[in-house]
C-alpha cells in the first residue's frame, strides 16, 4: 500500500490517569478520556501526578495453615498492626513486620465455616465479631499468646440461637452491634442496648432488648429493604440491599430517633461494602460494577459515581472482592471471580475524576482472596491469598504487594511472589517447591542474573556464588497506545493511510524495555536502553537512568498507528510522556 505523503504531525501524551478503557472508546479521539487513556494496560499502572509505572512485584510471605483456604483480617491492637489468618476451624496472629513468629493461635469448631468467604467480619476494640448465616456469632479475642473463641449468648427479644436467626451482617454503629438479614426476618436490622460504661466489652454488646427508652435496643423491619447485604458505619450508617443503599437520618441512634431511608436507588453486589475517610465503594447488584460514594459534608450525604462504565470489558468475569489503600496513592484493587486481579488508581487532583484501570496478570498461581491492611510507617499493603494446583490439589499460601519507593534506585522489587535469600556464599538456594519447573529471575548486588528453572524439591542453581539475592516470578508490564488522531487542512485524519516515524519516551529512575507497532513478537520491537550505557549484559548492575528515548521506527502504511511498550526486565519502568512523529499520507 502506497501513498503521496501530505504532511507529518506530533503526538504528546503526557497523562495516562483514565488507564485502561474500554475498545468501544476507539472512535472517541476528541475526547479528555481518549486522550489520556490506553488501549491496554497489563502490570502497568497509572500514577499521581502523571505519568505511568509499573505494577510493583509482590513478596511471598508464608504457607497458610496447613496450606488450606484462608482469609486475612488485618487487625490494629493499639500497638501493632496484626494480621489475623482464619481457615477452617483455625485462627493464627502474626506481625507482617516478622511474619515467621506466630503470636498466638487457636483451634475451634466454632470456626467450621465451609463458606469461608461468605463470613462478614467487624473490628471492634480489638474483639474480631464474625457473622454468616451457616452458624452462630463468633468472636476472637486475644490477651496477649492466647486466643479466645465464643459464641456469644445474646438475650432479650432476640438471641440469635436458631439456623434461621443466625445474622448475615454485622457491624458496630453509635457503641451498638447491629447485626441483620436472617433467613426468617430477611429484611430486619437489630442494634443491641445503648453501651453500658460500667460493662466490659463484649457483653455490653448482647443484650437485645427492644423498647422506647432511650438506652434500650433497636429493630427495624422495612418492606423496602429487600436483599439486605452489609452494613458500613462511614460518617453516616449504611446499609447495602439488592435494592438500593440505605443511609440513617443522621440523629443520635435512640429508639425513637433512629430510621434509615434509601439514599441510593441501586442495589449492591452480596458483597460487603468498604469505606476508609469519606469514600464509600460497593459493587453493584449485577457484580460487574463498582461505584463509589464520597461524603459531601454541606448537602450531607453522599454522591455516587460509577468507577466501571469507561473499562467495563474488564469486569466480564464479575466481581469476587475489592480493597481500599490511601497511601501513598488512592488505589481500590479489584478481584474478579475468575482469579484476575484489577486496580484502580484514582486522580481527582484536576477537579475531575478520573479512575485508571489496569489488568495485573498473575504467572504460576490463582489469586484467591484480597484485604488491605497498614505497615507500622502509615503505608498500607494488599495482602493476597494464593492458590498453587499440585497434582490435582490447592496448595494456599500468603504475598503481599506495596507501591514502592518511585525516588529509590535501589529499593524496588519487580519479581512475583519473591523470596530474598542472605546467608553464607552459595549458587544453590531454596526458592519454592510450589513453583517446580516455573522459570524464575533473580537479582543479586544490582544485577540481574539469568534466569533458572525451579527443581522439583523448589531449589534454584545461579550462575554464580552470591551472599544476598531475591528470586522470583519474572512478569510482562504491557501498555498499548490508541491511535492518534490529528486534524489535516481542518479534516480529521481518522482512516488517512499514515506511517509511525519516531518516537520519544521520556522516563524517570528506569531501565529496560521494548517498544513497536506490535508486541506478540519481543525479538520485532526496539529496545530502550539507555544510551549513556550501551548495551547490556546479564550479570551486569543496572543503571536506573531518567532520559528520554529516541526511536525510529518506520512503521508500514497503516490506517492506525497503534503503538505497544513493554518490559519483562525486574527492574522499574515509569513513563512520563510519550510522542509519536506520524506521516500522514494520501489514501
Amino acid at each position: 500500500m502506497g501513498g503521496e505523503q501530505m504532511s507529518s504531525y506530533d503526538i504528546l501524551q503526557n497523562n495516562f490517569p483514565s488507564g485502561e478503557l474500554s475498545p468501544l472508546w476507539r472512535g472517541r479521539s476528541n475526547s479528555q478520556f481518549y486522550q489520556t487513556g490506553l488501549e491496554l494496560c497489563r502490570n502497568f499502572m497509572p500514577m499521581s501526578p502523571s505519568g505511568l509505572r509499573r505494577r510493583p512485584g509482590t513478596k511471598y510471605i508464608k504457607q497458610t495453615y496447613n496450606q488450606a483456604d484462608a482469609v486475612i483480617i488485618p487487625v490494629f491492637d493499639g500497638t501493632n498492626n496484626l494480621e489475623y489468618e482464619l481457615t477452617y476451624g483455625y485462627v493464627r496472629v502474626w506481625d507482617i513486620e516478622d511474619p515467621d513468629t506466630i503470636i498466638a493461635s487457636a483451634s475451634s469448631s466454632k470456626l467450621n465455616y465451609t463458606k469461608l468467604h461468605e463470613v462478614q467480619v467487624a473490628v471492634n476494640k480489638g474483639v474480631i465479631w464474625l457473622a454468616t448465616m451457616e452458624a452462630p456469632i463468633a468472636t476472637i479475642t486475644r490477651s496477649g499468646s492466647t486466643l479466645t473463641v465464643a459464641n456469644p449468648t445474646f438475650t432479650g427479644d432476640y438471641t440469635f440461637s436458631t439456623s434461621g436467626m443466625y445474622p448475615k451482617a454485622i457491624g458496630f454503629t453509635g457503641g451498638r452491634l447491629v447485626l441483620g438479614f436472617t433467613k426468617d426476618m430477611h429484611n430486619a436490622i437489630f442494634m443491641s442496648m445503648a453501651p453500658d460504661p460500667g460493662a466490659t466489652p463484649p457483653e455490653r454488646y448482647t443484650d437485645f432488648t427492644v423498647g422506647s427508652n432511650p438506652q434500650d435496643a433497636i429493630e427495624v423491619e422495612d418492606s423496602e429493604l429487600i436483599g439486605g447485604r452489609w452494613f458500613l458505619n462511614q460518617i453516616r450508617f449504611l446499609v447495602g440491599s439488592s435494592k438500593a443503599i440505605f443511609m440513617d437520618n443522621g440523629n443520635i441512634i435512640e429508639p425513637t430517633t433512629f430510621d434509615i431511608s434509601p439514599g441510593m436507588h441501586e442495589g449492591s453486589a452480596d458483597i460487603a461494602g468498604k469505606g476508609m475517610k469519606n469514600y464509600v465503594v460497593y459493587a453493584g447488584v449485577s457484580g460487574k460494577t463498582l461505584s463509589m460514594m464520597v461524603y459531601n459534608r454541606d448537602a450531607e450525604g453522599y454522591q455516587t459515581r460509577d468507577l466501571t462504565t469507561d473499562s467495563s470489558h474488564l469486569f466480564s468475569p464479575g466481581i469476587k472482592d475489592f480493597a481500599i489503600l490511601f497511601m501513598p496513592d488512592l488505589v481500590i484493587w479489584v478481584l474478579l471471580n475468575d482469579g484476575t486481579l484489577l486496580s484502580c488508581t484514582i486522580d481527582s487532583s484536576t477537579g475531575t475524576i478520573f479512575t485508571g484501570w489496569a489488568k495485573h496478570p498473575m504467572t504460576g498461581r490463582t489469586i484467591e482472596t484480597i484485604s488491605a491492611g497498614r505497615l507500622d510507617d502509615g503505608r498500607d499493603i494488599l495482602y493476597l491469598t494464593a492458590s498453587v494446583d499440585v497434582g490435582g490439589v490447592k496448595k494456599y499460601h500468603i504475598e503481599t504487594l506495596e507501591l514502592d519507593d518511585l525516588f529509590s534506585d535501589s529499593d524496588y522489587l519487580y519479581l512475583d511472589s519473591a523470596i530474598t535469600y542472605s546467608g553464607t556464599a552459595t549458587d544453590t538456594i531454596l526458592y519454592n517447591p510450589l513453583y517446580a519447573g516455573l522459570k524464575v529471575s533473580a537479582m543479586s548486588g544490582g544485577c540481574v542474573l539469568p534466569d533458572m528453572t525451579v527443581d522439583d524439591s523448589g531449589y534454584v542453581e545461579l550462575d554464580r556464588e552470591v551472599t544476598n539475592c531475591v528470586i522470583g516470578i519474572p512478569y510482562q508490564s504491557l501498555a498499548g497506545f490508541f491511535s492518534q488522531e490529528q486534524p489535516a487542512n481542518g479534516q480529521s485524519s481518522f482512516g488517512n493511510i499514515r506511517r509511525l516515524k519516531k518516537t520519544t519516551v521520556r522516563v524517570y529512575n528506569s531501565f529496560g524495555g521494548y517498544i513497536g507497532v506490535q508486541h506478540e513478537d519481543i525479538s520485532r520491537m526496539y529496545k530502550l536502553l539507555s544510551s549513556r550505557y550501551g548495551s547490556h549484559e546479564y550479570g551486569e548492575p543496572v543503571p536506573l537512568v531518567s532520559e528520554d528515548f529516541v526511536t525510529d521506527i518506520q512503521s508500514q502504511n497503516l490506517t492506525s498507528a497503534g503503538l505497544y511498550l513493554l518490559t519483562d526486565y525486574p527492574t522499574p519502568l515509569n513513563i512520563l510522556a510519550v510522542k509519536e512523529k506520524i506521516e500522514l499520507l494520501e489514501t
